[in-house]
């Protein structure tokens, strides 16, 4: 809710585009507005002022935004010049190659944290030390309270809470305003990790789009004659080789629209579309009862619109079938960078760039554009279409300027097109393509990177962090896995004996059994944690372990799962903490999956008896106890 204050009063504002090469310092900082791409703009003038307006920000009739409301009074130097210090930041961000949506989710989330701050009593939060470290702790609180009230979601207030204090060490250089804060852990359970689409749906919309793609760019740039005939992939199966293109609104006709001439009316029954040629005025009339002067007029008409056409390498038909290819290209684009949409529609081009090689098999693209550098990498074999495009686009344009590498995809209102646009087009042709979203591209793509390279190079080319590709899109497609599955249910069946069945040469241990102790042997496949018999977690990725299907065991293994929970907060370092910890609570979970195969009530009554009464096994009873006596946990 907007907070009205009669002392507050309009202030002069002015747009700043970040991302331009041009300094900060010769600004007004309490005037400045952050313009993004498309019309986004950010009032971070506004946190000059301790007292301001707060909701959203205004706009005038003409839908420009004119900044909130402050009061003149409460203007703070020492305030500005952090805030000069964020603008600053935000620039360098953009030009180090972060894409404008990241940035302004980045710093609609600080100004977030700030309106909170300036009206909880922490309005000193920007100054650094204990003031920062203050500020962040309670928002960390607030962020607690609002998940336990169920208005925010767990895995969205530790995103929250780690945007903040990102922000704080990357663009005010502040490092320690997460020092011992007892932070918001994301749940990777209820985290969505995106599983890219089956091959056979990644091959039917990538061989659609390549034909579309290098048919109509061919026809365009070639300036080839109506009718034309565009090649399609096998995977349709039609009679017919291939769809025939005129210079009508109903440039195609598919053969499911041709069953029984069904969808033929007048002025498109002089057009055959099925062999690419004009019908005589005998086979309009024996169709259907015509009358015969319109049959010749619909013949007249359609031998002058593809004279027309043909005479016009730039007519309208031709400009509408090339946003068909651009379309179909984006698509392509997006499967092989594995950018999301948000990426593509606002990547800024300028005619010149440039190709390196930074990684073999890539071709990195670099170009300039409004006084940023662009940076993306393609792999080898995509750069002859790349560089096709571009003279499709120059094309399109037709002696115009787009800012934007794909000049189609934002109208002249600053609207962007949508994923789903693309495939309403392409089902024209194939009404049961299957709809595959960016980041289940992404998702391929990553797939294929981690197969082929290593995840670290995977993380290089998506321009993301490791964690988070590990996290989100290492999932691999279905069938892929397949055979994966089938190995890995192997190897926890084998490792889950059934209750009562003697083991020779066993030792006991603090999660289950060994059959060959201090001769530890990884599982097959399994991780890149090391088995060690020094450790009882160790025990855990050995191919000597085995658990037995009852009470006893069960008891073990939740235990040990409770332990580590409850330490969790000892690892300041999610990524640490993911690496370390997360493989050894999903080894657990597997193996209490298998045994509830077994006994699942067993398993159930065991869980609340430990998760709940805290009915630990006396191992890691004694171990907790000892957790607690150094204050480690409460």
């Amino acid at each position: 809710m907007t907070h009205v204050n009669p002392a507050y009063v309009t202030r002069p504002v002015v747009k700043y585009d970040p991302g331009m090469e041009t300094s900060a310092t010769a600004l007004h900082t309490e005037r400045v507005m952050l313009s993004f791409e498309h019309g986004k703009s950010i009032d971070i003038g506004a946190l000059c002022y301790l007292s301001r307006e707060t909701g959203v920000q205004r706009r005038s009739r003409g839908g420009s935004s004119t900044g909130r409301k402050v009061l003149l009074e409460s203007y703070s130097k020492t305030r500005a010049a952090k805030i000069r210090q964020v603008i600053e930041g935000v620039a360098k961000e953009l030009k180090s190659g972060y894409s404008s949506v990241t940035v302004a989710f980045r710093l609609r989330s600080f100004v977030a944290f700030m309106e909170w701050a300036d009206a909880n009593g922490h309005s000193t939060a920007l100054d650094g030390g204990d003031c920062a470290k203050a500020a962040v702790r309670s928002y960390v609180a607030y962020l607690r309270e609002r998940i336990r009230a169920g208005t925010m979601s767990n895995n969205t207030g530790a995103l929250e809470q780690g945007t903040v204090i990102s922000f704080f060490a990357s663009v005010l250089d502040v490092d320690d305003a997460a020092h011992g804060l007892n932070a918001l852990s994301a749940d990777s359970k209820s985290q969505q990790v995106t599983t890219p689409p089956c091959e056979d749906s990644q091959a039917k919309v990538l061989s659609l789009c390549k034909s579309l793609f290098e048919g109509i760019t061919s026809f365009l740039l070639e300036n080839r004659p109506y009718p034309y005939r565009l090649s399609l992939p096998s995977y349709l199966a039609w009679s017919e080789e291939g769809l025939w293109v005129f210079p009508t609104k109903r440039w195609c006709m598919a053969p499911h629209e041709r069953g029984a001439n069904l969808s033929l009316t007048r002025p498109y029954l002089a057009y055959d579309y099925a062999n690419g040629r004009l019908r005589s005025l005998a086979e309009i009339l024996s169709m259907a009862d015509r009358n015969k002067n319109d049959a010749v007029h619909d013949i007249e008409r359609a031998e002058r619109l593809i004279a027309a056409a043909n005479l016009d390498p730039f007519s309208t038909q031709r400009q509408q079938l090339g946003k068909l290819a651009l379309y179909a290209f984006t698509l392509l684009f997006t499967a092989q960078t594995g950018m999301n949409w948000a990426q593509v529609v606002n990547l800024p081009w300028g005619d010149d760039y440039l190709v390196g090689t930074e990684r073999q098999k890539f071709r990195a693209i670099k170009s300039r554009a409004g006084g940023r550098e662009v940076f993306f990498e393609i792999p080898a074999g995509f750069l002859p279409s790349f560089r096709t495009y571009l003279k499709l686009r120059d094309y399109l344009l037709n002696g115009g300027r787009c800012e934007f590498l794909f000049s189609d995809l934002v109208s002249y209102a600053g609207r962007l097109a949508t994923f789903d646009e693309l495939f309403r087009r392409l089902r024209i042709i194939d009404p049961h393509l299957p709809m595959v979203k960016s980041m289940q591209w992404r998702a391929a793509k990553s797939d294929w990177l981690i197969r082929n390279t290593d995840i670290a190079t995977t993380a290089l080319v998506l321009q993301n962090s490791e964690r988070t590709v590990a996290a989100s899109y290492a999932a691999g497609s279905a069938t892929g896995h397949l055979d994966e599955m089938t190995n890995f249910l192997d190897r926890v069946s084998a490792a889950v004996v059934r209750a009562g069945q003697p083991i020779e040469n066993s030792t006991d241990r603090a999660v289950g059994t060994c059959t060959s102790v201090d001769k530890p042997n990884p599982i097959p496949g399994a991780t890149t944690i090391t088995p060690d018999c020094k450790e009882p977690e160790g025990c855990l990725f050995c191919d000597k372990f085995k658990v037995h299907a009852d009470e006893r065991d069960t008891r073990k293994l939740l235990s040990c799962q409770y332990c580590i929970r409850r330490t969790s907060s000892m690892f300041k370092s999610e990524e640490k903490f993911q690496q370390t910890v997360s493989p050894v609570l999903g080894r657990i979970q597997q193996l209490l999956d298998e045994i509830g195969r077994t006994d699942e009530p067993m398993v159930k009554r065991i869980t609340h008896e430990v998760l709940e009464e805290g009915e630990l096994d006396s191992y890691w009873a004694s171990t907790m106890a000892m957790f607690i006596e150094l204050g480690v946990v409460q």
